[in-house]
């Protein structure tokens, strides 16, 4: 059983899913709904006994849902991927400098911005490998990239400063 973060109009919940991906509860409480496809990214879904038509694009951990001719917007985060974007977030500086800094040990492999480069919210700055699997650190508000301390192939720890921004 695996904990996930569901953002769905502005509302945190907290979801159970099985090793299949299928949830299992949401906010502590089992779900109560049947889910029948009825199209290709189409499913007819009875809540609580009303039936709602869902019409799903994206994903898939970022999508967007039209319900019932409603569009949301519905992001899926992991505890490793809240645990991430939260460490981004503390490391901005009063003086509008933000500093990149490595959120576990791991090896640099793609440094994907330049010394000087206008970066954008949600743009991938570089990627790290930590036990054996890649993950992208991304820019969580725009800037400029004032430096860069890392190159591909060097190890880092956790905490260390990688690069920037201004």
């Amino acid at each position: 059983m695996q904990r996930c973060f569901v953002l769905l109009g502005g509302q945190e919940y907290v979801a159970e899913v099985d090793e299949n991906g299928h949830g299992i509860s949401v906010q502590g409480m089992p779900p109560s709904l049947d889910m029948v496809r009825i199209g290709q990214n189409a499913h007819s879904v009875l809540v609580n006994r009303e039936s709602v038509t869902v019409v799903s694009t994206g994903g898939p951990n970022d999508f967007e849902l039209l319900i019932n001719g409603k569009r949301c917007r519905v992001k899926v985060l992991s505890d490793r991927d809240k645990l991430l974007t939260a460490f981004e977030k503390s490391r901005v500086c009063a003086s509008s400098r933000l500093e990149i800094h490595a959120p576990m040990p791991a090896l640099i492999v793609k440094v994907e911005v330049s010394v000087g480069d206008e970066v954008i919210p949600g743009q991938g700055l570089l990627v790290l490998e930590a036990m054996k699997m890649e993950n992208e650190i991304k820019c969580h508000r725009g800037g400029r990239v004032r430096e860069i301390y890392v190159r591909p192939r060097q190890a880092v720890e956790k905490g260390d400063l990688l690069m920037t921004l201004e």
